[in-house]
């Protein structure tokens, strides 16, 4: 049978390729000015204020334990995506397409497979157009209740 995974939207991090559900993303901007908060976890970079909305912004690298880097304002953007009643930033390395996969392409993985720490991955998919493998997150688990509190915490109204 050949079904298809809803659509993903792909992007990199430390020259791999990434994809989360386009259903769970509003819209990909250019990096803008962050203004930091005090007593936060590292990967949580600060706020944002697009258009009046005040947003979470968290580096993506960092979340995934990855190094540190300068973001290349050339390539560098924030996905903007919305998670039940939360909308917060995502800074990537880059925005790369969206992509859709047929089932018999993406394996699935379960918590056997992979260290508890990498929970918001939960299958690799083949990208045959690519020839690459695509590291496939939810981000619903890749976040705890503990940050989705910190989240809520600084949406404004």
């Amino acid at each position: 049978m050949n079904r298809k995974v809803p659509k993903q939207m792909l992007f990199t991090l430390d020259s791999l390729n990434y994809a989360i559900p386009l259903s769970v993303v509003r819209e990909v901007v250019a990096i803008l000015p962050i203004t930091p908060l005090p007593k936060v976890p590292a990967y949580y970079k600060g706020l944002i204020n697009i258009r009046g909305q005040i947003l979470s912004i968290i580096d993506l690298r960092l979340k995934l334990n990855m190094k540190e880097i300068p973001h290349d304002p050339k390539s560098s953007v924030i996905v903007i995506v919305e998670l039940g009643d939360i909308q917060l930033g995502l800074i990537v390395d880059s925005a790369k397409e969206v992509s859709q996969f047929k089932e018999e392409e993406v394996e699935s993985f379960s918590k056997r497979d992979i260290d508890a720490k990498h929970d918001g991955i939960v299958g690799v998919a083949k990208d045959n157009k690519n020839d690459q493998l695509v590291l496939m997150l939810d981000l619903m688990k890749l976040f705890d209740n503990s940050e989705f509190k910190i989240f809520k915490s600084t949406k404004v109204a």
